[in-house]
């Protein structure tokens, strides 16, 4: 659990929560049923599987410049010796957890989560570029919101998704300011590294 930093993205794993019509839910005579509610709980399950993939990951790659072992379990530590094996699991969870909760559409979300998610730490490293690591958070997080589709989904999703969309890319920034001299001495040029805190805010 430490290893897969779960106390640094366990909300995030509500995110499929947000796409279901809570109206229709709350006019129900008899609430959600039983079926939907444990959909929902796979489609939530899906999101924290690929949660722990790619913060995984990220661990991995950063475990040599990171500066804080709170922030990073692995810092430096030699990597577990089955972690390409531990990846690979997390992804075919995710993916798998998805299908049954949503079908193939949510399935495909949950990968396209896990890929992204590889792609942002591992290679080729995207959190490198300047701009693209920040909005590639967007393909990592926002198909989370997308894991409850077809459990009574929300047809206004796209506002919902929008809004997420502007905290997210805040809260990436100002995560990006406060490490900026480890992306620095890591030759990681985040889009606050270049334009600097004050252009950014």
């Amino acid at each position: 659990m430490r290893r897969w930093r779960v106390g640094q993205w366990w909300y995030f794993a509500l995110l499929p929560v947000a796409g279901v019509d809570g109206l229709t839910w709350a006019m129900a005579p008899s609430g959600p049923s039983h079926a939907a509610l444990g959909r929902l709980l796979l489609a939530c399950g899906s999101a924290s599987a690929a949660l722990a993939l790619g913060y995984y990951a990220n661990a991995i790659s950063d475990r040599a410049m990171d500066a804080s072992a709170a922030k990073n379990p692995l810092l430096g530590q030699m990597l577990p010796t089955h972690w390409r094996l531990e990846l690979a699991a997390l992804g075919v969870a995710s993916t798998g957890l998805g299908t049954v909760a949503g079908g193939l559409a949510a399935g495909s979300l949950a990968l396209a989560s896990c890929i992204a998610g590889l792609l942002y730490s591992l290679g080729p490293r995207l959190k490198r570029v300047v701009g693209l690591g920040s909005l590639w958070n967007l393909l990592y997080f926002l198909p989370l919101m997308g894991l409850s589709a077809g459990i009574d989904a929300d047809p206004a999703l796209a506002p919902q998704a929008f809004g997420f969309a502007g905290l997210l890319l805040s809260n990436q920034w100002l995560h990006e300011a406060a490490d900026r001299e480890e992306d620095r001495q890591g030759a990681v040029r985040t889009t606050v590294f270049v334009l600097g805190a004050r252009r950014t805010a």
